[in-house]
This record gives structure tokens, sequence and C-alpha cells, in this order.
């Protein structure tokens, strides 16, 4: 992985930047790989050791997936807005994430939990709360390892949790790009070269 930080250096040193351009300090070979291999590293940890992949997915979406996916984002939120500048304010939102290099969509999996929640019935009832607490945190320490490393290599980065239409940008993401149906979308991070400040954390 590119940077050494510790992840309490790389939670604290966690910035949003909202203008981004579409460039790339690295080739899309290295992207990929840096992307998988951080994807990997970030595993959670259950007190009963059964759980060996991820419940938390990566998709990264390279250029014109990228653009497609603001696209299909401004067209669903059209009917959700009623006031024509409030749509001009979110179209000018939509489009700023639009305008940078690429997105990382964050999904939930809930396939890996479901052997052990029916394998060890004394634990059943808090295996699903313990399974929501380990997704919420994998989610957050993924998110803050792939920030840390694409900041390492000269990327700007702006993570959102944009679904204004209630599921439906996760159902079309699902449609669009052949994803599982039982897969939840979570977030996304756009990134970038940076083009202007960061914002205020």
């Amino acid at each position: 992985m590119a940077s050494s930080k510790s992840f309490a250096d790389a939670d604290q040193e966690r910035t949003s930047y909202f203008q981004l351009n579409k460039e790339s300090p690295i080739s899309d070979n290295k992207l990929r790989k840096l992307v998988t291999d951080t994807v990997l590293n970030a595993r959670s940890s259950f007190s009963q050791s059964i759980i060996s992949q991820s419940i938390i997915r990566a998709v990264l979406l390279l250029h014109p997936e990228h653009e497609k996916f603001w696209e299909i984002t401004k067209e669903v939120s059209k009917p959700k807005v009623l006031d024509a500048d409030e749509f001009a304010t979110t179209v000018k939102k939509l489009d700023g994430f639009k305008a940078g290099y690429d997105t990382i969509l964050f999904f939930e999996d809930p396939n890996p939990i479901q052997e052990p929640e029916h394998a060890f019935s004394i634990d059943s009832e808090e295996y699903p709360q313990q399974s929501e607490n380990a997704s919420t945190i994998q989610h957050y320490v993924l998110c803050t390892d792939l920030q840390a490393e694409l900041q390492a290599e000269g990327f700007g980065c702006d993570l959102q949790h944009y679904d204004p239409s209630s599921s439906v940008v996760w159902q079309r993401a699902l449609k669009e790009w052949g994803i599982p149906l039982t897969w939840t979308l979570e977030g996304q991070l756009v990134f970038g070269v940076k083009a202007g400040e960061p914002g205020e954390k």
C-alpha cells in the first residue's frame, strides 16, 4: 500500500475536496490495484472468527461509467425536487461530483452473514446487531484507508452518502452494472486531482 500512516493519522488527516478534475497522477492499472489491495485489507473482527470474506464491497467506476452514475443520480433526483431553484442547486452539486476522475461505490453484501447466523443458534439473536456494528466499522475503516491511499498518490477525495430517491439510485446501479441484487448501496467516494482548497472538516 502506498501510505505508511497509522489509521489514527489517516483518520485525523482525512479531508474532503469538493473541487476535483478529470486527471490522475497514476495509471488506471495502479489505481485498480490500490483499490483492490485496500479493500482486501479492510476486514471485520468478530468474536467468533467465522467470516473470511468482507461484507463491505467496493465497485470502481472508471471514466464514462463514473459519469454515467452521476447522470443517473441527476435523472432520478428530478421527480423528488419540485422547486426549480432547489433542483438547480442539486444539479450543480452532482455535476461537481461528475467533474471528478472516478467514483468508488460502497455496498453492503449480506450473504457472508447468513450462514453464521444460522450455524450458531445460541447467538443468533445477537448476531444481526454484531454484524451491523461490524459493517459500520468496516465501512468507516475502508473509506478512511482508501482516502489515505488515494491522497498519498496525489488525489483529492470527497466521500458522499447520496441516494435522494429512497434507494432508486441503488436499484439503478444494481441493474446498470450487473451488481448482485442483495447488495445495498452505502456510499460513494469521488476522487480526482485537486482543483481547489479542501472543505472544512
